[in-house]
């Protein structure tokens, strides 16, 4: 029965490194209120495709598709964590308005450098 397999599956956490190149906190904002963002990068070719989680979820839940999509296509991949997540930290409210979101969206891709 399927049950007797979970006796022997492996369930232990993997390192981030397994699936991107690299890891990086992006400071956004000044100092007595920044705000930092954790993002995951893979590839250094090709056209930017930026990954965003859902709530209650972290960037690094879109590993498994960036080694497919790698492996596919040659890209580069960012995957970043919006504020209120573990990897990332917030001076601000724990609730992020949607314009802040939408604005963090857009800016923080183009202070990464390529």
């Amino acid at each position: 029965m399927w049950e007797d397999s979970f006796d022997t599956e492996n369930y232990s956490a993997v390192s981030w490194r397994q699936y991107f190149d690299q890891s990086e906190d992006i400071p956004v904002g000044p100092s007595e209120t920044r705000d930092v963002f954790r993002v995951y990068r893979n590839g250094t070719d090709g056209p930017l495709l930026v990954l965003l989680h859902g709530g209650g979820h972290s960037a690094l839940s879109w590993a498994v598709f960036t080694t497919a999509i790698a492996s596919r296509v040659t890209c580069r991949v960012l995957a970043m964590d919006l504020r209120v997540t573990v990897s990332s930290e917030s001076k601000g409210h724990l609730r992020m308005p949607l314009s802040l979101i939408v604005v963090m969206t857009i800016r923080v891709p183009f202070w990464i450098r390529p």
